[in-house]
This record gives C-alpha cells, structure tokens and sequence, in this order.
C-alpha cells in the first residue's frame, strides 16, 4: 500500500519522497523519523509525521535540557541589529522562542522604553523571562487565536524558529494579524541549500526539532502564501530577511526546483554518511551499557 503523506504547507501536495530516516543522539528513545521532499516545490519537511505536534513535543524535551546554561549570545544580537535597523522603527516587540532572553535584553539596552513581549514554551525560561526580565511572557500554541494583548507589534521576532513548527502557515496567519500596517516578522532559518562540509545529515542536520528545511525559493513561496512579502532578504550561513503585508517586488529571488534541492541534499547525505556510522555506534554503545546498568 503507498505511503499516504500530509500536505505540503507551502503547495499543498500530497506527493512526496522520502530522503533519509533521522535518528537523534540527543533524543535516542524516538524512533526513526522520515525527512521527504516534495515533488511539486521542493520543500523538505518530516513527512509523514509521527503525531501531529511531533515537533513541538520534542522541542519541549530538547531545549529543557538547556535551561542552566548561560551563553553569551551579543555577536548574535549585533549581527541580528545590524541586519535591520536601516529598516525598522520599534516601540513594541514579540520574540518568540524567546529562551535566555537574550534579544529583548539586547534591544531593551538601546530602547529602555521598549515595549517587550515573549512567548516561551519552556517554564522555566518563561519565568525567569518574567522574574528576572519583568519580561510579559506567556506559553500557548501560537498557531491558534492568541491572548488579545499580544498584538500590535511593530517587530515580530522568528530567528530559528519557524524550522520548529508543526503547523507553521497558521502560525505565519496569526502572525501577520498581530502585526501593525506597517509592522515586520525578522525570520532566520537553516539553509537546506548551504551545508557545512562534511555534516553528518541522519543524525545532526536532521533533528526532531526541526519539522522544516527550507531553502530561498521555498522560505519566500510559505510566506507569500501567507500573505507576508519580503521586505528584505539575505543568504548566508542562513536564510534570513524581514517580512510585512506590503508586496514589495525584490527581483534577485531564483527559483529552486525539486531536483535542485533533492540532488544537492542527496550529495550532502552521501558526504555526511561516515559521520552518521560513527555517531550511529556511539549511540549502539551508549544503548548497550544501559542495559547491563
């Protein structure tokens, strides 16, 4: 019997194929997941998923772990600032996936007078957001109808978030509505078309965190349909850009095509296979001394 898949969020195919199977060091006890590829945009996503907040379910578990740490994060920020303060105006600003909250921080240092709202899944960042940061966080599923208070922003801050999401056109809607007429959603995510030599792909690029890859082409066609233009796009290490309801024509936006994307992430799989035998034992002996624990 064929494989039934979801929809792909950005062209609403059903047809897929798969690439590879990821497995996580980090989360060992999950089964293999499929990462697929759709065959009408291009779009790499986990397809099908093993429940429907597969995603969100695992970011909980992962970023829990990560709660008594304390980077230091102000070479993000800056460049973060940098990237977009030619093009913003602030007075009110959401960051979500706020963690440390070391964005609003950052901003709250050049604009004491900012208004700072966070939404934060973890409860322990969360209140240390709203204890020690006199921060208005809160945790609900953002691709629902929101608290009315959180609406109004002029910026919406997304950096690695929307890879995270299970559902992430109504995310991009509810977004869109909470933003002001002139207000902006700063995004930044992994570019599934730029991979670092040699990365193990089934066991690190691929993360049960991370129901998205997304490329240029397929980043601005999810967001275009969730009718957020871009205002300011870039291509680097990541993908990152502003976005707002005004339709601005930037003409430097290649298409990506399906075989494009399939072809290089096949290569990159291939390139990163040794890695993933090597973490893949790492994991079999962790696994084995359990048992005889």
């Amino acid at each position: 019997m064929p494989k039934k898949f979801d929809l792909c969020p950005v062209c609403e195919s059903t047809e897929f194929e798969i690439l590879a199977h990821m497995k996580s060091p980090v989360l060992p006890k999950l089964k293999k997941t499929p990462v697929a590829i759709c065959k009408s945009c291009g779009f790499i996503t986990m397809n099908p998923k093993p429940t429907p907040n597969f995603a969100t379910e695992c970011n909980q578990e992962w970023f829990v772990k990560e709660v008594n740490n304390s980077p230091n994060e102000r070479a993000r920020w800056e460049k973060f600032w940098k990237r977009i303060e030619t093009e913003v105006e602030i007075e009110h600003v959401l960051d979500i996936g706020s963690r440390h909250g070391n964005a609003l921080l950052f901003l709250k240092d050049k604009f004491p007078d900012l208004k700072c709202k966070a939404v934060e899944l973890v409860d322990e960042f969360r209140q240390n957001l709203i204890v020690d940061h006199k921060v208005d966080a809160e945790s609900f599923d953002i691709s629902f109808p929101w608290p009315e208070r959180f609406r109004g922003f002029d910026l919406v801050i997304c950096r690695m978030v929307l890879e995270h999401l299970d559902r992430p056109t109504e995310t991009m809607a509810q977004i869109r509505d909470r933003l002001n007429d002139d207000g902006l959603v700063y995004l930044s995510v992994p570019n599934a078309m730029n991979i670092r030599e040699g990365t193990p792909i089934t066991r690190d690029f691929f993360r049960p965190i991370h129901a998205h890859y997304f490329n240029c082409w397929t980043l601005v066609s999810l967001m275009e349909k969730c009718e957020l233009y871009p205002k300011v796009i870039g291509v680097e290490g990541d993908i990152w850009g502003l976005f707002g309801r005004n339709k601005i024509e930037i003409t430097d936006i290649r298409s990506i095509s399906y075989m494009q994307q399939k072809n290089y992430m096949m290569q990159k799989i291939k390139q990163g296979k040794k890695k993933d035998y090597e973490i893949a034992a790492k994991m079999l002996g962790r696994k084995l001394l359990r048992k005889q624990v």
